[in-house]
């Protein structure tokens, strides 16, 4: 969960969903560790 927590405290969130939102995909990739999906995820939120 190491890796869970340095995405919950590196982002800012604004709305309570963003944060629900990225701690699902984070537990989620603690049982599929996928490298693109990351990416993606940091590509997506790097706009706001």
């Amino acid at each position: 969960m190491n890796h869970c927590r340095a995405v919950t405290e590196m982002m800012r969130f604004d709305r309570l969903s963003e944060f629900v939102f990225a701690f699902g995909l984070c537990i989620i990739d603690e049982w599929v560790y996928d490298d693109l999906s990351k990416r993606i995820f940091f590509e997506k939120n790097r706009h706001y």
